[in-house]
């Protein structure tokens, strides 16, 4: 995850 933000929550919901 490069950007953190909006790409690093939607990392983390599609992680759980």
């Amino acid at each position: 995850i490069a950007a953190p933000g909006r790409n690093f929550f939607v990392a983390v919901r599609a992680n759980f």
